[in-house]
């Protein structure tokens, strides 16, 4: 900042989270000292998200969740998170879809052969933004194993 026509200037390089704080200009003369200004440094670090399970898979007409796991450093809102489907964005739809853990899971009430795709969760926050994506597949009933019987022989001779 300029005051009464000097330059001040405090340059921080490799700045780490405990350098977030109050920082004060003073100046010093013969007449005494004073703070001309000061300043709060924010520390921000963008979003990480973990998949649980990168591919996940979905029974038709039963309900899955997707989730994702993230480390914010400030508080994330509802609205900063997406759900997008094959790229297309996914709305809460009543009876069909829901938002749980303020968005970090989309659970999908009724699976069906449609709903197979990559899902990707993104979170936008003012320190920047993430994103990891899921493949949901989608399996029949699991069905009553067959049974079956092989019969072998075998043929031994000794000379």
């Amino acid at each position: 900042f300029t005051e009464h026509g000097v330059l001040s200037r405090l340059v921080l390089s490799n700045i780490r989270e405990d350098y977030q704080g109050e920082y004060r200009c003073k100046g010093d003369n013969k007449q005494g000292a004073a703070v001309f200004k000061s300043a709060y440094l924010e520390i921000l670090r963008p979003p990480m998200l973990t998949l649980i399970n990168p591919v996940q898979y979905g029974v038709p007409n039963k309900e899955v969740i997707l989730k994702v796991t993230a480390d914010f450093q400030n508080p994330v809102t509802r609205d900063m998170i997406t759900w997008q489907r094959n790229s297309e964005k996914i709305a809460a739809v009543a009876g069909v879809t829901e938002f749980l853990d303020n968005g970090l899971s989309l659970k999908i009430l009724s699976v069906s052969n449609s709903d197979a795709g990559v899902y990707t969760c993104t979170v936008d926050t003012k320190a920047g933004s993430a994103s990891t994506s899921i493949v949901l597949e989608i399996i029949s009933q699991f069905e009553e194993p067959q049974v079956i019987t092989l019969s072998l022989s075998f043929f031994l001779s000794l000379s």
